[in-house]
Parts: C-alpha cells; structure tokens; sequence
C-alpha cells in the first residue's frame, strides 16, 4: 500500500490597507467557532418522566457541543471578515443609504431586479458588499461560498447571505452578496463572519496574507484588464485533456 501526502491548496490573500492587514484577514474557520458554542456542556440532564414529582430518574441529552455537522464544518475553509462597521438602510423601493465607518475603502453596489426572476427575494433588495482583499490560487480548484449560519443569529432574520461556487485562478475578487428586507435598517460590525468559503476538494487549505502598495494592489488586481482574463478563462473551460495526463 502506498500513502501519499495530501496538497495543501495555497491560497495567496493580498491587501494593501494596514489595519485591514492587521485585524481583519480571511482566516482558517477555526478561528470563528462561536464562544457560546465552546461554554456547552457535551450534555445535560432531563427528567425521564417529568410529569410524575416522585420519580428521580433522569436521562443524558446531548447538545450542539457534540454535533458532528457543525464541528466538520468549523474544520474545513476559511471565513471572511467584515473589514469595518456598516449601516445600511432600504427603503420601501429597496434604495440604500450606506454609512460605512471608513468611506475610502467601503465598496457597495447592486444588480438591477432585472437580473434575477421574478419572485427572487422579491421584497428584499440586494447588496454587493466588495472585500479589500485580492485572492489567487494557482491550481484552480473551486470553492463554495456559504453563509455563517452559526455566526449570523445577530442578523438572521435581515441577513441572508447567497451561495455560489467559484476559483480564484481566474476570479480574484471578494465580493459577498446578499440581501436585506425593504424598508428596514441592517447594522454589520467589524470582524463580523460574512461568508465561509469551502474548498470542493480533501486537500488542506493553506492561506498566506500579503500587505503590498496600493499601487500594486491596483495595477495587478483592478486594472487588470479583461482581455488578460477572459481568454485563459475561456481556454481552461474548452481544453479537453486525458486528466492523468495519458494520450500526450
């Protein structure tokens, strides 16, 4: 039998703000289990029978402390940060106002309606939050973007983050989209939990943070332009090779 040592998938995380650098980097999930979770006793008694007061019998009942799902989870990819506190508020016609706490590198937007069908989060509007960070990762590997589900109960019921799959090969922004209800206020702290990316592959994440200019941050990653990218992404789509490499 032969046991060969797992890749680690590099994923290189570049930004050219020093406090962002400092405080709120994209880390290993980890990092961001949440501290109730880690107070829980693995279990707890109850009373067998609780309707009859002379009965002393009593049973062991687990608790989210022994959960298999949420620790495989907090095991696997990493989180991404919210880099500064925001206010957002929506109108009843799903306007923003946005009062970010550092305007100079707070980045919002939204798609038109008419870009998604009819009925899609229909009374919410939609935000597209963009993350100082820049993200490679040479093998092309794809990563599903998901909402922190055990970290966003502060915001659950206003914060709905969307899933999608994607590479940062080719793609190398940090955008985090979602949405919030019309007509209501939506406060994110800085540090909070705004997606956790999960590696399609059993290969161990390795995350390597890089502070450069930000002269270089933007020639290299905002101006690069299109024609650099769409090509080699549009070659990987098309090639069509033996995959171990046979028939060379």
């Amino acid at each position: 039998m032969f046991w060969f040592k797992r890749k680690e998938i590099v994923v290189d995380c570049f930004t050219y703000h020093h406090s962002i650098f400092e405080y709120y980097k994209p880390l290993n999930a980890s990092n961001f289990i949440p501290d109730g979770w880690k107070k829980l006793p693995k279990k707890f008694e109850v009373k067998t029978f609780p309707d009859n007061p002379n009965s002393n019998l009593v049973d062991e009942v687990a608790t989210a402390k022994t959960c298999v799902g949420f620790i495989n989870l907090y095991r696997t990819g990493f989180i991404i940060q919210n880099h500064c506190e925001i206010v957002i508020e929506a109108d009843v016609n799903g306007n923003l106002n946005v009062a970010p706490s550092d305007r100079n590198i707070s980045y919002i937007n939204q798609h038109h309606p008419n870009q998604v069908w009819d009925g899609f989060f229909k009374d919410y509007s939609h935000i597209k939050l963009n993350i100082p960070w820049f993200m490679v990762e040479k093998s092309g590997v794809k990563f599903m973007y998901s909402k922190c589900t055990w970290n966003d109960t502060n915001v659950a019921d206003n914060f709905h983050v969307v899933s999608g799959v994607l590479d940062f090969k080719i793609q190398h922004n940090i955008a985090v989209n979602f949405f919030m209800k019309k007509n209501s206020i939506l406060r994110l702290y800085a540090g909070q939990p705004m997606a956790h990316v999960i590696p399609l592959s059993e290969n161990k994440i390795k995350l390597k943070h890089h502070l450069i200019s930000k002269e270089e941050y933007t020639n290299r990653f905002i101006f690069t332009p299109a024609t650099r990218l769409y090509p080699e992404y549009l070659r990987i789509k098309t090639k069509k090779e033996c995959p171990f490499g046979f028939g060379k």
